[in-house]
């Protein structure tokens, strides 16, 4: 599906401060029907704003058919462009989103929602999503009625209640006003979110009779979504912010998808052919002597003792290739001495 991008710029009032947020659009467009109708999504960006993992992020969910809205969180202080993935980039982020209020976040989510809506192509329909800062951004901006599913990858802040400059905040307190669907992804090594974090967010969203679903990938630590390397970080940036936790699950994931899958299942193939291959050879060589002392017996009426030596004749003709002088006239167990064609010369 082709994506159409763009940008729009509305106004934004939070804490008696009037304002203006840059919203990026990514719209689907199907050639012919100018007038096509989707749904829409709220896009909210990690702490370095919309970067191009974020983008990419946002044109991957348009090519299912969404429109896709994607805020600047930080309008309030700093233009529209991303900050960098390093530790000045890291350490700004951070500081920004602990400056920015809550009234002010919830403002740029309804202001979001309002945008989608405003658009002659949205069908009305509404979702969230976003990482991270994101995450959390989500889950609040679903608080919003208006809203009818959200996913949220790794929320941060959510179990500590620590977003914005007003903290504790009141999202987890709030929650059972979410009146659509939730899904909730954690990676089960995210120092972010800890175990317990995530286990009191579950037990909230539970007690409050949210409808969600819960997953946890194995092995991944925080921003394992994120599509783009971050330069290597100082020591301790890890736990202050986006740090080298994110940069080295990102490296195991690439490594295990683009080499040790494919490395793996090459093997596995190769593995597969030669025992098939061995097999064979091998059901081959056992039904040998059966068809030899088929065609040299047919009335099949030998004892045990007989049907061994055929047996050897056969191994000692296909394996060992005995001159046929040699097997006519070899002594065999029980006393029988035969040749070829089965014929008995001789029997005690």
């Amino acid at each position: 599906m082709l994506i159409v991008e763009s940008h729009i710029d509305v106004p934004t009032k939070a804490d008696g401060v009037e304002g203006s947020m840059r919203i990026f659009l990514f719209h689907p467009s199907i050639p012919g029907y100018p007038n096509a109708k989707f749904p829409g999504v709220a896009l909210f960006s990690e702490i370095y704003q919309v970067t191009g993992p974020v983008a990419r992020f946002a044109r991957s969910i348009a090519s299912a058919g969404y429109i896709v809205a994607a805020p600047s969180s930080y309008h309030d202080f700093v233009p529209s462009d991303p900050l960098a993935y390093d530790v000045p980039g890291t350490d700004l982020g951070n500081a920004l989103k602990a400056k920015k209020t809550l009234a002010s976040y919830d403002a740029d989510s309804s202001a979001t929602i309002d945008a989608l809506l405003a658009l002659p192509t949205c069908t009305g329909r509404l979702g969230a999503t976003g990482m991270c800062l994101g995450g959390h951004l989500a889950i609040r901006c679903a608080l919003d009625p208006r809203i009818s599913a959200a996913v949220a990858y790794f929320a941060t802040d959510l179990h500590s209640a620590t977003l914005g400059a007003n903290n504790p905040d009141d999202t987890l307190a709030r929650c059972k006003e979410i009146k659509g669907e939730l899904v909730c992804i954690h990676g089960t090594l995210d120092t972010h979110v800890p175990p317990a974090g995530r286990d009191k967010i579950r037990l909230k969203l539970r007690e409050a009779g949210v409808v969600f679903s819960w997953f946890e990938v194995a092995g991944a630590q925080h921003a394992f979504i994120r599509d783009e390397m971050i330069p290597t970080m100082r020591k301790g940036d890890e736990a202050r912010g986006e740090g080298t936790g994110a940069s080295r699950n990102r490296m195991n994931l690439q490594l295990r998808y683009y080499l040790l899958l494919p490395l793996t299942a090459a093997v596995t193939v190769a593995v597969a052919v030669a025992v098939t291959a061995a097999a064979a050879v091998l059901l081959l060589l056992l039904l040998l002597p059966v068809v030899v002392i088929a065609a040299c017996c047919p009335q099949f009426s030998l004892t045990i003792t007989t049907c061994y030596a055929h047996c050897k004749r056969a191994w000692g003709l296909a394996v060992f290739s005995l001159p046929r002088e040699e097997l006519e006239s070899q002594q065999v167990d029980e006393g029988h001495i035969f040749t070829v064609d089965n014929r008995i010369i001789a029997e005690d």
